[in-house]
């Protein structure tokens, strides 16, 4: 009988466990940076302005001006040589000039940027990781070899 309650114990500590987090889970809201931002756009690629409206079910207006396109620049130069990265995001002006500005997350509403960030989450390129791999790969390769 004693190991009986053991068991029936444990596995009581398992469901609750497993409750707990759910609850949680649901609870929970995970606020978006910029890092988790860019990284969830640099793993997906591009967002045009046909992704943004299929996403938000309009067209993405920063400072009056329609979004064309958001990207990322990773591993870009400053003037000092030290690296950083980047979001863009182009437009087009009222001359009709297509242009590119800094992009930051605080430029959108937060129902925006949680369906924007969610839609780059589900749909992550999965060939990012593997040519990015690549390239890791051949570098060790090379260092070898000397």
């Amino acid at each position: 009988m004693n190991m009986n309650n053991k068991l029936y114990e444990s596995i009581m500590r398992d469901i609750s466990k497993s409750l707990k987090k759910k609850l949680n889970e649901s609870d929970d809201y995970q606020e978006i940076d910029d890092d988790m931002f860019f990284d969830a756009l640099y793993n997906y690629g591009e967002l045009t302005s046909e992704d943004l409206k299929e996403i938000l079910g309009e067209p993405l207006f920063i400072d009056g001006k329609e979004v064309t396109g958001i990207y990322a620049y990773s591993d870009m130069q400053d003037i000092n040589g030290d690296e950083y990265d980047e979001i863009m995001y182009s437009f087009i002006n009222n001359k009709g000039q297509d242009l590119e500005s800094v992009f930051y997350i605080d430029m959108l509403d937060d129902e925006q940027l949680e369906s924007i960030y969610n839609y780059l989450t589900d749909n992550e390129n999965p060939n990012i990781e593997y040519f990015d791999s690549l390239q890791n790969d051949e570098d060790d390769e090379y260092d070898e070899d000397f």
